[in-house]
C-alpha cells in the first residue's frame, strides 16, 4: 500500500513540474519579445541623435563658413553643409540658404546682415513597421561678418 500511495505522490509531483515548466516557458517568451522591442527602440532612438547631431552640426558649418565670405555664396554653404554630413546621404538633403537684412538695416549680404542655414533630411528607421518615417530639421544662424 505504501508504494502505492508513493508512485501516485511522485506522479502528481512530475505533472506539477510539467505545468510550471509549460508556464515558464511562455511567461519567458512574453518577456523576451518585450525585452527586444526596449532594446530595438533604444537602437533606434540612439540611431536618430546621432543623424540629428550630424545634420545640426553640418548646418553649424554651413553657417560659419557663409559668415566668413565676402559675398553671398550659397552654392558654397550648400557644398560646405554636404562635406561636413558624413554619416548621411547627402543627395537626401534639403539645404535652404536665406540672406535676409541686418538689424540696423544692412543689406542682404552685407556685413551685418543675417544669414539662416536650414538642413531636412527623411530620416527612415531600421525597422519601418514600430517607427515612422520623420523629417529631421536642423537650423543655424549666423550674421555675416566679412
Amino acid at each position: 500500500m505504501r508504494n502505492r500511495v508513493g508512485r501516485t505522490t511522485r506522479r502528481i509531483q512530475s505533472v506539477k513540474r510539467a505545468r510550471q515548466q509549460g508556464a515558464s516557458m511562455i511567461e519567458f517568451a512574453l518577456v523576451a519579445f518585450m525585452l527586444m522591442l526596449v532594446m530595438l527602440g533604444g537602437i533606434e532612438v540612439d540611431r536618430m541623435i546621432l543623424v540629428y547631431t550630424n545634420l545640426a552640426n553640418a548646418a553649424a558649418e554651413g553657417a560659419r563658413y557663409g559668415a566668413l565670405q565676402s559675398s553671398q555664396d550659397v552654392s558654397g554653404v550648400q557644398t560646405t553643409v554636404k562635406n561636413y554630413s558624413t554619416a548621411l546621404n547627402s543627395t537626401d538633403l534639403t539645404i535652404t540658404v536665406t540672406y535676409s537684412a541686418g538689424d540696423n538695416g544692412q543689406t542682404a549680404g552685407a556685413v551685418g546682415s543675417k544669414l539662416n542655414v536650414m538642413v531636412q533630411y527623411p530620416y527612415a528607421a531600421f525597422v519601418s513597421g514600430i517607427f515612422p518615417s520623420l523629417t529631421l530639421t536642423a537650423i543655424s544662424k549666423s550674421v555675416i561678418l566679412y
